[in-house]
């Protein structure tokens, strides 16, 4: 997400598609960055929530590793929060 408001901030009509990991990403927290985001710079900022289809990725970061259903559960869920 920061990288992407860095991006925004040195151009004026690229729009960003930041993808977002529920588990290690908040629901709050990401909504709070969107906003402020497209607040500072116009309606440029996308999401994309991906469910992961890493284990590997998982474990790097400490997140436990869920079966395919229960990972796009949360993924609804982290979208109805958002």
């Amino acid at each position: 997400m920061t990288f992407s408001q860095d991006l925004l901030s040195v151009t004026n009509k690229l729009k960003i598609i930041a993808a977002l990991l529920p588990g290690p990403w908040k629901p709050v927290l990401a909504a709070k960055q969107i906003a402020t985001i497209s607040q500072l710079y116009g309606a440029r900022i996308a999401v994309n929530i991906v469910s992961g289809w890493f284990r590997g990725e998982f474990k790097a970061i400490g997140e436990p590793w869920l079966d395919h259903e229960e990972r796009y559960l949360r993924s609804e869920e982290f979208i109805r929060c958002l």
